[in-house]
């Protein structure tokens, strides 16, 4: 169990690195320091580096576990003589905890219900938890979310380019577009060359990052619906359509429930099917109309179709043929 406490002040040169006690990095670099330092100088520190207080041969330990591009940042800044305070502490969060995984977990839960990570820092954090063996049910249970979100949560870190990592850190594009536009990378499978060395697996991001450009103009150009249009190129970009709201299904009932008795009973029964097709997000509203025809059209000639095979048999039948026993049958 981890037991979180006040902040402190604690000074860089006191903090040991994750890396050097097992903390593993979600394959991430540390990006935009310069800009991090920036907005630190212009802001102060919106979040506190998260500090793991252990004890090793017999002595205390600060170990930083969480904020690293804070503390590049931070570093930065003492060295170019824009420090503001930072020379002489740091606000830490320090949990003591009996094990890494534990201080982890116990700063991860704690800035979730308080809603000091932005949902890119979450996944990272899962994707730092999933590398050190635990499993996605057991980071669920520990984080008192369910397996779906944390599985979102590390597939779209898996399978985010560079491109669509900058927009998901800098927050411009919403959780459910770079989970959207994270599924548009494309697996390219191992291939064993000429000397008969296989090369790794990898993610191409080319179609990826043409569509975070897409998604990103859409959100700029929008104004206050920018999100709404940035989330359209996302589930367009991931094969999905928008699914109505409650007023548009209401609506789309009544239609049907009044062309009940004014249609032929195959453009009913299409009508209906389509209906729910579309409640199911399975096709957009305007294809509505036109594969309601085409199925009534299609019905129409099957229909046509079938009478001449039956009248064809039952001719066939009266005239003594091969095929009298289908020949009778369509004849009655």
């Amino acid at each position: 169990m981890s037991q979180m406490k006040n902040y402190e002040l604690i000074k860089l040169d006191k903090l040991t690195p994750g890396e050097e006690v097992g903390l593993k990095n979600a394959r991430e670099k540390l990006s935009d320091i310069p800009a991090l330092a920036d907005d630190i100088e212009a802001r102060g520190l919106l979040n506190p580096l998260i500090v793991w207080k252990t004890k090793k041969d017999g002595e205390d330990v600060l170990v930083r576990i969480g904020g690293a591009r804070r503390e590049a940042a931070i570093t930065l800044l003492i060295e170019q003589g824009r420090a503001n305070g930072f020379g002489q502490g740091v606000p830490c969060n320090v949990i003591e905890a009996e094990t890494l995984k534990d201080a982890m977990y116990g700063a991860l839960a704690d800035n979730i219900q308080r809603e000091n990570l932005t949902s890119f820092e979450i996944a990272m954090e899962c994707g730092r938890l999933k590398l050190m063996g635990d499993t996605q049910k057991v980071i669920a249970k520990a984080l008192h979310k369910s397996e779906t979100w944390v599985s979102r949560k590390l597939d779209a870190m898996e399978k985010a380019g560079p491109a669509l990592k900058k927009a998901w850190r800098a927050g411009k594009l919403a959780d459910d577009t770079v989970e959207d536009l994270a599924k548009t990378a494309k697996w390219v499978d191992a291939e064993t060359d000429k000397d008969g060395k296989e090369t790794e697996g990898y993610y191409d991001y080319e179609a990826q990052e043409a569509s975070v450009e897409e998604a990103l103009k859409a959100r700029a150009s929008g104004g206050r619906g920018g999100k709404s249009k940035a989330r359209k190129v996302g589930k367009q970009k991931a094969g999905k359509q928008d699914r109505p709201g409650t007023k548009v299904l209401k609506a789309m009932v009544q239609i049907v429930d009044e062309a009940e008795e004014e249609v032929e009973v195959p453009e009913y029964v299409c009508g209906v099917f389509d209906a729910l097709r579309f409640a199911q997000g399975s096709i957009p509203l305007g294809k509505l109309g036109p594969d309601w025809k085409a199925f009534v059209k299609a019905a129409d000639e099957a229909a046509k179709e079938k009478a001449k095979i039956d009248a064809a048999a039952a001719k066939e039948w009266a005239e003594g043929g091969k095929k009298g026993k289908k020949g009778k049958k369509a004849a009655e």
